[in-house]
């Protein structure tokens, strides 16, 4: 495959089924071909992923990590420990669809549905529609990961 960005990507599968597994080799590919990605964590499961540095974000705001990763060509795993995460997640989306990219990152985030459901309110639910609806104007590319596909806002 030949990939030199991502627009919008989906994992699905049931628990066991090798989705953080399929995510972890779409990255290593994505990070050897030196492209950017933010991978929101909220089970500090992908941590160890080569080529990437770990944010704590109770340490950082959303907007300057925003700004951050618009002005170096680095990638992160975010770790969600210790914030309110759909607020959190909501801004930094925002903050990153506010500043247009030269070059592509693409933002990953892991059991989506709790960020995007279909039904009920989620605070950070507008934000991850608009990431995947039109991030890629923008420079970003999505990759949405989740068990419950059928809980996921389509």
């Amino acid at each position: 495959m030949h990939i030199s960005s991502i627009a919008r990507v989906g994992i699905f599968g049931s628990a066991g089924s090798g989705k953080s597994n399929t995510a972890y080799v779409l990255l290593e590919e994505l990070r050897a071909r030196g492209l950017c990605c933010a991978i929101i964590d909220i089970y500090d499961e992908y941590h160890g992923l080569k080529g990437t540095e770990r944010v704590r974000a109770a340490e950082i705001s959303p907007g300057q990590l925003a700004n951050d990763l618009r002005i170096s060509n680095a990638s992160v795993t975010i770790s969600l420990s210790g914030v309110d995460r759909q607020i959190w997640v909501r801004d930094f989306v925002q903050s990153c669809l506010r500043m247009k990219r030269n070059d592509p990152i693409t933002i990953v985030l892991d059991e989506a549905h709790n960020f995007a459901p279909q039904s009920g309110k989620a605070k950070s639910k507008i934000a991850i529609m608009q990431l995947a609806s039109e991030g890629r104007k923008q420079g970003y590319g999505c990759v949405l990961i989740s068990q419950r596909i059928a809980k996921l806002d389509k």
